[in-house]
């Protein structure tokens, strides 16, 4: 072989070796087109962040795979417009009490939990039923197993939601060891009104002696009549006007007023998001037990409040981060089955 036949030999050789290249990286690029897609599209967003608290993550998959669950125990019909955004702040809340329970002294064994989960899959015996010990692991067996099913979780999963519940409930009953027995209170009554016309008409006709009663079933607007989603949050028509005895924070933001109110005065409208009051207190006073229903919606006050200060304190230390924009929740949306393409 010549010098020249040589050199045309390597030419056309590096010439092959470069179309071969160019191939593998034309392969290359067309499976990595839709790789990308699927990464970008299925795997990516499962891995974001939702919620973070201290040590604990919850990222898109375990999310959307507890909506699912919620989902599915709701029969389908859960309220897609408020559940997603209800389940991140239950999580964000789940793992404040979680990290901060001990603090207080408040924890859960586990044999706690293994009742609970039991507790939970054993429907209470009808009249006169006696199971026996193995009729009962039999059901809670076939019970525990159609609920995972149904559900998608493992078994830890619910596990981890049942510990959670019990550390929410103990560090509510905690907390709630501070509500007093006794403290000021108000008689209250209210008229609901849909507009402040027709609530500074409700107040003249109760200075004229008129009956708060019939006001109430005239004037407060049912749900199907207003335009606010939840047309008598406080049931006034229900209890016809008359809300009862009520110590502070049972209507926080009413306090300032109807504290300051003598009995048989009225309150000037007060705005809200489902309409106008006119409030009304009957009698005051100093020291009044406080009945079981408003102790158990003080308690709540309670947790409230301690988990406003948890969530103070674990942002300060940079410990908690949320990450759920309008993006996600369109994708969570997909996810379910929703939107119908």
């Amino acid at each position: 072989m010549t010098r020249r036949q040589m050199a045309r030999w390597q030419r056309e050789r590096q010439r092959r070796r470069l179309i071969v290249v160019l191939g593998a990286v034309a392969v290359l690029l067309v499976l990595a087109i839709p790789a990308f897609g699927y990464y970008k599209t299925i795997i990516s967003p499962r891995r974001a962040m939702v919620v973070r608290v201290y040590d604990t993550t919850y990222r898109m998959g375990d999310y959307v795979k507890l909506l699912r669950a919620s989902q599915a125990l709701s029969g389908g019909q859960m309220d897609l417009s408020l559940a997603p955004f209800q389940l991140v702040q239950t999580l964000e809340d789940n793992e404040l009490v979680y990290y901060g329970a001990p603090r207080i002294g408040v924890t859960v064994t586990r044999q706690e939990i293994d009742d609970e989960v039991r507790n939970r899959m054993l429907p209470p015996p009808g009249e006169g039923e006696t199971p026996t010990p193995q009729q009962l692991d039999k059901e809670f067996q076939e019970n525990y197993r159609q609920y995972l099913n149904a559900t998608k979780l493992s078994e830890s999963d619910h596990r981890r939601l049942v510990e959670r519940d019990l550390l929410r409930d103990k560090v509510r009953e905690r907390l709630g060891q501070n509500v007093p027995a006794v403290a000021e209170q108000v008689h209250l009554q209210a008229v609901l009104t849909a507009d402040e016309d027709t609530a500074r008409n409700a107040a003249e006709r109760l200075k004229n002696g008129e009956d708060i009663a019939a006001l109430t079933a005239e004037m407060t607007p049912t749900q199907a009549q207003s335009e606010f989603q939840q047309a008598d949050p406080h049931d006034v028509r229900g209890k016809k006007g008359d809300l009862g005895w009520v110590p502070e924070r049972i209507f926080s933001d009413w306090d300032a007023i109807i504290f300051e109110l003598d009995p048989g005065a009225l309150s000037d409208p007060v705005g809200t998001a489902e309409g106008f009051y006119i409030l009304r207190v009957v009698e005051k006073e100093p020291a009044r037990t406080i009945d079981e229903a408003n102790r158990e919606i003080l308690k709540d006050r309670a947790l409230d409040d301690w988990l406003l200060e948890e969530r103070r304190v674990a942002r300060d230390a940079g410990e908690l981060a949320r990450a759920f924009d309008s993006e996600k929740y369109q994708w969570v949306i997909e996810e379910l089955g929703q939107i119908r393409r």
